[in-house]
């Protein structure tokens, strides 16, 4: 049940985000060593989706700078009878994070059609082309667990490369959300443009370029994804 009649190097040639085209053949995204191939883009050496950034030698990330107390220093003992100022009370809510919205995607094959759910509320919905009945797109619960800008694809049969971009078969964006034994399902643009609203692919959910680089920056790794007839 593959994406695309072909194997993708799915390495992102520029950035990839938090958290792995002829106009007629599909992609079939490569896994990297030790995955199963099929439809695994690959994320380039030295950047890993989800890495956290590093803070400095000798700082905590989020932590806040304390000023030395002179007064402190000069009498490390203070009696008991010290007087200290009175500090007002703690807002505890304050300090939170802004709460994320809760966002989830919902593909209905029946529709041909994915919608995005933020708070429970649909908010986009975009056409998409989904597998042909030999190669269907699997129903089920899933999440997302690869997220990668402009993947590479490499034909596996003639070993061409097709550089990154609209007219890529795996267009502008990757988003990998099921694996299954024989490859890895997700959303990604299209230059055939023609096959959506179609049951045309080898599995996968092609899109509008467009559309995809939409969704893309509304998902993070992990946001579910729910397949349904």
């Amino acid at each position: 049940m593959f994406c695309a009649q072909g194997q993708a190097l799915a390495q992102a040639t520029e950035n990839l985000v938090n958290p792995t085209r002829s106009t007629s053949v599909e992609a079939t995204p490569v896994a990297p060593a030790g995955n199963v191939a099929g439809e695994t883009p690959i994320a380039p050496t030295g950047s890993n989706t989800g890495e956290n950034p590093i803070a400095p030698a000798g700082n905590v990330v989020g932590e806040t700078p304390v000023t030395p107390d002179k007064n402190a220093e000069a009498n490390p003992n203070p009696s008991s009878t010290a007087q200290w100022p009175e500090l007002p009370p703690l807002d505890a809510a304050a300090y939170l994070p802004d709460a994320k919205a809760r966002v989830r995607l919902e593909l209905r094959l029946g529709e041909r059609r994915v919608y995005l759910y933020e708070d429970d509320k649909v908010t986009a919905s975009y056409p998409v082309a989904i597998g042909k009945s030999s190669t269907p797109t699997p129903t089920g619960e899933y999440k997302v667990f690869q997220l990668i800008e402009n993947p590479i694809w490499k034909n596996p049969w003639t070993g061409q490369v097709t550089a990154p971009g609209a007219n890529s078969a795996l267009g502008l964006r990757w988003i990998g959300f099921a694996q299954m034994s024989n490859g890895i399902i997700g959303f990604h643009g299209t230059p055939t443009v023609s096959s959506i609203g179609q049951a045309a692919s080898n599995g996968c959910v092609r899109m509008h370029n467009e559309d995809v680089v939409a969704l893309f920056s509304k998902v993070e790794m992990g946001t579910p994804v729910t397949v349904i007839r």
